[in-house]
């Protein structure tokens, strides 16, 4: 059970600035488009392309969680490993 307490407060945090992240890299490439003519076309593709790095980087955070989630769910395995023969 301590190996499934050690990382839960981690896990909640990525989860937490992923989903303040996601809004905001939907938002970006929408604002180029709706102000593209009025910040310019350098300003515009800086948007668009702040917006992919979100993304990315949103991306990474999921990685990175479901790593760990695999990392802790086969240490939980191991230690179930030696009862796996008590039951027969």
């Amino acid at each position: 059970m301590s190996i499934l307490k050690s990382k839960a407060s981690r896990s909640t945090s990525a989860d937490a600035s992923l989903a303040a992240v996601l809004p905001l890299a939907a938002i970006l490439p929408a604002l180029a488009v709706l102000f593209g003519d009025r910040i310019g076309g350098l300003a515009s593709g800086a948007l668009v392309v702040l917006g992919l790095v979100l993304v990315a980087r949103a991306g990474a955070l999921v990685a990175a969680g479901a790593a760990e989630r695999e990392d802790r769910d086969e240490a939980v395995l191991d230690g179930l490993e030696p009862l796996h023969g008590l039951h027969r």
